[in-house]
């Protein structure tokens, strides 16, 4: 008998003997079904709790149980737990940083084990919220707080993946939000949380994001500048920005490759848009034309994939990239277009998410990818004819996939310096070396 099984049944037993309210868990079902709970959600755990009656804790026990061994406040960053958590896991103190909102209901909690009123907008100071903004003091307080406050509209997470194979990730804050910020905003508040991380000995590699307009201006901002520092013409083609590879100290800032990968295919798949190259385009046509001519253990593509309303839609990406249906694309007349596009898609998104390739490798998809498309770019916008808008890819996406050229090299040239340093120093142990590049972790969606 599996395991599980086995655990779930020995519950069952011990606590059938029990009154419901006796019912008593070890630290392992503790664990398991506090997992199976933020995976499956509250419907999917009370429906196994129905169906298997004192096998699992139920949900106000899962939550005073989270409540004792995870004390998260809002909007108080935790890069002391985050020192801890390094240390008592053996993770190296190089972690990523990376970022996101997602939309929530518009309630206000009260928070028993903080005294804290829940759901309203912190005020930012440094930029940073301010955590102990609504603390419930009297009636008054409460009634203030109502009258004066925002509700948030969104959850603002910012999480911490340590570099390291298998690492398991760490909240370093969480916080309600009406998404009014700017790029100024992200750019202070990394500078803040920068310097609260090296005040534990902990470096931050760098920081991720999954195409925010405000977070990609400030990654802009913090490692672009207005003339290109190559001097070779192919660099320089069909960029109007050049990379500072000194700029903002040692970090490096990524954009999220699920978030491109989606938006290449959004691209590809709205009619509006005809991407032209040349005298081929890339084409929805060529993709349902393979569709049709061949049978779906060839190339595993349905015809859901090419449905444009699921934008978000990572593993229909995938699909429609994957080499099978790049070599079956080829047989297809006059589809250069699109092979060329595919493949671009392939190279940006296997240069980071793949774990078998080589860096030399993952350095030429991803240039290959770049210098593809900055003369694609220049193309376009040399024939008056055709825009940008209607003909190439959102700009939104090109800024991502370049930064995340540059993002490699850097990463590349801060691991080689750091194991240079090590064999110069063989007592310094405390530095990066090549186990801890782990590019796949690197990104926003951890």
């Amino acid at each position: 008998m599996p395991v599980l099984l086995k655990s779930l049944l020995k519950s069952s037993i011990v606590n059938s003997k029990h009154k419901p309210n006796s019912n008593v868990y070890n630290e392992t079902m503790k664990k398991f079904s506090i997992y199976l709970f933020f995976v499956g959600g509250r419907h999917l755990y009370q429906t196994l709790c129905y169906n298997f009656p004192n096998s699992l804790p139920s949900i106000p026990s899962l939550f005073r149980y989270f409540g004792k061994t995870q004390q998260l406040s809002e909007g108080y960053f935790r890069f002391m737990e985050l020192r801890k958590f390094l240390d008592d896991h053996n993770y190296p103190s190089y972690v990523w940083l990376s970022e996101d909102a997602t939309r929530i209901t518009l309630s206000i909690e009260y928070d028993s084990m903080t005294d804290k009123l829940v759901g309203f907008v912190l005020p930012l100071k440094d930029d940073c919220p301010i955590s102990n903004t609504y603390v419930v003091t009297s009636v008054r307080s409460i009634l203030d707080a109502f009258e004066n406050g925002t509700k948030s509209k969104y959850a603002y997470c910012i999480m911490a993946q340590p570099s390291l194979p298998g690492a398991l990730s760490f909240c370093i804050s969480i916080f309600g939000t009406n998404n009014h910020f700017s790029f100024t905003d992200v750019n202070n508040r990394w500078e803040k949380m920068i310097q609260m991380a090296s005040n534990q000995n902990i470096h931050v590699l760098g920081f991720s994001s999954d195409g925010d307009p405000r977070l990609l201006k400030a990654m802009l901002y913090r490692c672009m500048v207005q003339e290109p520092v190559s001097d070779c013409l192919w660099f320089k083609l069909g960029s109007p920005l050049g990379y500072n590879s000194t700029s903002h100290k040692h970090q490096i800032y990524i954009q999220d490759t699920t978030h491109i990968g989606t938006k290449l295919r959004a691209r590809l798949l709205k009619p509006s848009v005809v991407l032209l190259m040349g005298r081929y385009a890339a084409s929805l046509t060529h993709l349902q034309c393979l569709i049709d001519s061949y049978s779906k253990d060839k190339h595993f593509l349905t015809k859901s994939d090419l449905n444009s309303i699921d934008k978000m839609n990572f593993r229909a990406a995938e699909k429609m990239y994957s080499d099978k249906v790049i070599e079956l694309m080829k047989s297809i007349p006059d589809t250069n277009g699109t092979v060329a596009y595919l493949t671009i898609m392939q190279f940006v998104i296997s240069a980071f998410n793949d774990h078998n390739i080589s860096i030399k490798d993952r350095i030429y998809k991803l240039y290959f990818a770049v210098f593809f498309l900055r003369k694609w770019k220049l193309w376009i916008t040399s024939n008056k004819s055709y825009s940008g808008t209607a003909n190439f890819i959102s700009i939104n996406s090109y800024h991502c996939i370049e930064i995340n050229a540059h993002a490699i090299i850097k990463l590349v040239n801060t691991f080689k310096t750091s194991v240079l340093n090590i064999e110069k120093e063989p007592n310094n142990t405390s530095g990066l070396n090549p186990s801890m590049f782990v590019p796949w972790l690197y990104i926003s969606t951890m």
